[in-house]
C-alpha cells in the first residue's frame, strides 16, 4: 500500500518529540495530522504543494508549511511539491506563466521593449499582471491535476494489492 511505503520514510511523532528544533518550535509542529499518511492528506498536501509552487512569491515553503499548520495536513509532501519551481526550472516556468497570461488577457508587449533591467522596469505593470494570471492558472489546473492523479495512483496500487490478496 502507498500508505505502508509513506510510513516508512516519515518520522513519526515519538522521534519528533525528541529532536531539540521541534521542542524549541513547539508542540503545533507535532500536530498528528501533520505526520499523517493517509490517501485525504497527501492529496491536499500535494493539491497545496503545487498551488503555492506555481505563484511566483518568495518562501514558498515557509507559506506552504504555514497553510499546513492551520489545516493540518501532510507538511513534508506539501513542502516538498512547492520544489517544482526550482532555480532550473523557474525561467521556463514563469515565460509559460506569463505567455499564457498574456493571451488570455489579450495583452501585447510594446514594440520597443528589450530585455534590460530598464525595459522591464518599465513595463513591470504589464508584465505582472500577465504572469500572475498565468500563474494562477497554472496553479488551479496543476495543483487540481496533481490532487486527482495522487487519487486515482492511491486507487490504483489498492485495488492492485487487493487482487494480489485474492490470489
Amino acid at each position: 500500500m502507498p500508505r505502508t511505503f509513506l510510513k516508512k520514510i516519515m518520522p513519526n511523532t515519538k522521534e519528533l518529540k525528541k529532536n531539540k528544533i521541534f521542542k524549541f518550535l513547539g508542540p503545533a509542529l507535532l500536530h498528528p495530522k501533520l505526520w499523517g499518511v493517509d490517501r485525504r492528506s497527501i492529496a491536499i498536501s500535494v493539491a497545496i504543494g503545487l498551488f503555492v509552487g506555481m505563484i511566483p512569491i518568495p518562501f514558498q515553503m515557509f507559506v506552504v508549511a504555514l497553510i499546513a499548520l492551520i489545516f493540518h495536513f501532510n507538511l513534508p509532501i506539501g513542502v516538498a511539491m512547492v520544489w517544482i519551481s526550482n532555480p532550473v526550472t523557474m525561467p521556463f516556468l514563469f515565460y509559460a506563466e506569463y505567455y499564457v497570461g498574456s493571451l488570455v488577457l489579450d495583452i501585447k508587449m510594446t514594440e520597443n521593449f528589450e530585455f534590460t533591467i530598464d525595459s522591464i522596469w518599465n513595463n513591470l505593470g504589464t508584465i505582472g499582471i500577465a504572469m500572475y494570471f498565468g500563474a494562477f492558472l497554472f496553479a488551479i489546473i496543476i495543483s487540481v491535476s496533481g490532487c486527482i492523479l495522487i487519487n486515482i495512483l492511491w486507487r490504483m496500487i489498492l485495488l492492485r494489492k487487493k487482487k494480489e490478496r485474492k490470489q
